[in-house]
């Protein structure tokens, strides 16, 4: 996504998809968004001023820290092919605090490159799919303390009789 729309989704609560995957392909990108997820491009170089660079992206984030996003809501996944761009990505998020930083997500895609093509939008959606039950967890519900407790008429905890 560029960078407007970047803005658009960090000034949303993000739901159950809090997942933001964070690629240095744009066309892999585009691919990832059209399988429903979140994710931003990272450009090498500045195509044009609509998508972020490592330092433009930095500048963003570092400015928007504390102003009332949800920033701190979604989960950064690092998937750039490139390790040292993860690791500047991983600087650059920790530097600025309170954030969750997945360091893992490269490996989807590592030997993969052809998955940022259109024929293979469906195993795209597998992967990624099978990457987010095992983060977040599969059909994952909050469970309420007062499933497994009895509670009398004032919600006083009663022993079980038994």
């Amino acid at each position: 996504m560029n960078k407007t729309i970047f803005d658009k989704i960090i000034r949303e609560r993000p739901g159950e998809d809090y997942l933001l995957f964070i690629n240095d392909d744009v066309t892999l990108c585009g691919q990832i968004i059209a399988a429903g997820r979140k994710a931003v491009f990272i450009g090498r170089d500045r195509f044009t001023d609509q998508y972020f660079t490592s330092e433009s992206f930095r500048a963003y984030m570092e400015g928007c820290a504390n102003t009332g996003t949800y920033m701190c809501s979604y989960t950064y996944v690092l998937a750039c092919y490139r390790k040292g761009l993860n690791q500047e990505l991983k600087e650059i998020l920790f530097r600025i605090g309170g954030l969750m930083v997945r360091e893992d997500g490269w490996r989807l895609f590592s030997g993969r490159e052809y998955l940022s093509l259109p024929e293979r939008q469906k195993e795209l959606e597998e992967v990624l799919g099978q990457y987010v039950r095992r983060v977040i967890g599969p059909d994952r519900t909050d469970s309420l303390k007062c499933q497994f407790h009895l509670n009398g008429q004032v919600w006083e905890p009663q022993k079980s009789s038994g």
